[in-house]
């Protein structure tokens, strides 16, 4: 009989695995009512329905359950997200061509693993495993290049980053628990990838932005009275600086009299 803490552990990493997965259903369902994929990553489903299918036949080589079904059901969500967006998408053409080239990768791999010995099919699936995972984990990595490029970590989702470094931590603890170092390092590189995340969300949102100073014109009207009693209007440009666009707005809106009127450069 397996200690509880191990029971718990399987347990947990179940549950996380399975939150994390359906946590792009609300996605999934905006993309089916609004018939639009823009933005959506399909080569991501595609790879993680692969990765998927990968380790539900770890799991049942190695006659582990919790592994087998968490996978299981992972890979059927996937099969719903692809099935949707094929539906939905205009270029169905490119989808299927997508669907099949994955398809075709691991029908090659199953071709590959039928002509080694049997002693050999466990570890070189479990190599499978691990550069496959590597792969998924580099492909979202575009919001790095995105937050350095930026300086701003708007584009983090920090929800879905909580949850993803929340279940590689869960599969490493699991990985070394049942002393298999392939499940271990599967999740060591998403686990990389969120922490340098992590880093650079907390560089720039602790950082002060460097405002910029703007050299403005401004036009003002000034009235004067000749020799003759009659009024002119003169026109002179006086060039200001100010610290910020809110300052010139506010100054514009609020300081300065309706006959000042800003210049459009």
């Amino acid at each position: 009989m397996e200690p509880m803490w191990f029971v718990a552990l399987e347990w947990f990493t179940v549950v996380v695995t399975i939150l994390v997965t359906v946590s792009g259903l609300p996605a999934c369902v905006k993309m089916y009512q609004t018939k639009r994929t823009e933005n959506v990553p399909f080569a991501l489903f595609l790879v993680f329905a692969f990765v998927s299918t990968l380790t539900v036949q770890y799991g049942m080589l190695l006659h582990n359950t919790a592994m087998t079904f968490v996978n299981a059901f992972a890979l059927l969500v996937w099969i719903g997200y692809i099935s949707v967006y094929c539906l939905v998408s205009q270029n169905k053409t490119d989808a299927f061509l997508k669907a099949s080239a994955i398809l075709f990768l691991y029908w090659a791999h199953l071709q590959y693993l039928a002509v080694l010995p049997e002693e050999k099919v466990l570890p070189t699936l479990g190599i499978y495993m691990v550069i496959w995972c590597t792969i998924l984990s580099i492909l979202p990595s575009t919001d790095i290049l995105e937050m350095v490029k930026s300086k701003s970590s708007a584009c983090c989702d920090m929800p879905m980053l909580y949850a993803s470094t929340l279940s590689c931590l869960t599969w490493i603890t699991y990985g070394w628990a049942i002393s298999d170092l392939n499940v271990l390092l599967s999740a060591v590189p998403g686990l990389i990838v969120n922490i340098v995340k992590f880093i650079l969300v907390f560089m720039y949102s602790t950082s002060t932005p460097k405002k910029k100073v703007v050299s403005e014109k401004r036009v003002v009207f000034t009235e004067k009275e000749d020799a003759n009693g009659n009024i002119a209007t003169e026109f002179h440009e006086e060039v200001y600086r100010i610290k910020s666009r809110d300052s010139l707005r506010n100054g514009v809106q609020g300081n300065l009299s309706p006959g000042l009127i800003p210049r459009q450069d």
